[in-house]
């Protein structure tokens, strides 16, 4: 995925109302919104069979029509199953998935052949596979599968909220969203590094530390490692000595989402439940938050009430 596609993908998100970039990333991927147009359409086609059926007025362009809806039906189920394994668990989806899947194999089996040429039997027997598939779309929106389906897409990914991150790191949040979406939790988890080594970079600039004296005397802040960076801004107060740049608590989350882009090899890092990740994940977009209202509360700050910090010495 491309990072410079967020901020289109952003517009996108906008104009699908709840759905946000988790239902994005898997309409990229996976073309979700277009399988669940057809999952609609071909239950319309199923409908139509069933009630020209009831009245005895059934053209071959109904009857073909609901073949098409049934294999359509299944290869769009099938897809989203795909996308979202956990369905599989899921009463609502299983069942109405088994269902088309049984009266799929019998058209494929060449069971329902009769259908076409109006034989009445087979006609009859694929009626009543027709309604145990429609059996399951009730008109409670509460049960219906369709229904459910569209929300547990729309709040998948919901265990953390994107948009509470500082605009400044949309692109770095929603990427990290889209990988969690998809099952890449430490991979998330390395995009959150990276968004919060930056929004140290810009915090310790706004500071205005000029210098460091870590492993070699006068680095630029620039120019430093992290880990100096880090230990001067947990080590060094704020301009109104109102508290140091970053606290305790920050500062070992900061370590933790830093582990997991320069330890991500070790098994510890590599495996991480979906529990662990979003928990980790909705603590860094409140770190960001913090570290970025901490930013601008600085550049704010009159440049003759900050003291500018030269050669600043690290705890090597």
């Amino acid at each position: 995925m491309n990072p410079n596609r967020f901020a289109e993908d952003r517009d996108f998100a906008s104009d699908v109302q709840g759905y946000g970039m988790s239902m994005n990333v898997f309409s990229r991927v996976f073309e979700i919104d277009r399988h669940l147009d057809q999952v609609q359409s071909s239950i319309e086609k199923l409908r139509i069979f069933r009630d020209k059926h009831e009245e005895g007025d059934l053209s071959g362009d109904v009857r073909t029509g609901a073949f098409t809806g049934v294999k359509r039906l299944m290869r769009s189920l099938d897809a989203i199953e795909y996308a979202f394994p956990e369905l599989e668990n899921e009463v609502w989806f299983s069942g109405f998935q088994n269902d088309v899947h049984h009266a799929y194999w019998r058209i494929e089996d060449g069971r329902y052949d009769g259908v076409l040429d109006s034989n009445t039997e087979s006609v009859d027997s694929f009626a009543g596979e027709v309604v145990d598939i429609l059996s399951n779309i009730s008109d409670s929106t509460h049960t219906n599968p369709v229904n459910q389906l569209h929300r547990f897409i729309k709040h998948y990914g919901k265990e953390f909220d994107p948009y509470n991150a500082p605009e400044e790191y949309y692109n770095e949040v929603f990427e990290a969203r889209d990988l969690f979406c998809l099952g890449y939790y430490s991979t998330a988890l390395i995009v959150f590094g990276r968004a919060v080594e930056r929004s140290l970079l810009q915090l310790g600039e706004a500071r205005k530390i000029n210098s460091l004296h870590g492993f070699e005397e006068d680095t630029s802040w620039k120019q430093a490692r992290f880990y100096e960076r880090t230990k001067a801004l947990k080590n060094n107060d704020m301009p109104d000595d109102s508290g140091k740049m970053i606290t305790n608590t920050q500062y070992h989350l900061i370590q933790i989402l830093i582990n997991y882009r320069n330890k991500v090899a070790h098994e510890e890092y590599r495996d991480i439940s979906r529990e662990e990740a979003a928990r980790l994940m909705g603590q860094a977009v409140d770190l960001l938050t913090e570290l970025e209202e901490q930013r601008i509360e600085l550049e704010e700050t009159p440049d003759e009430e900050i003291n500018s910090l030269d050669n600043v010495s690290v705890p090597i």
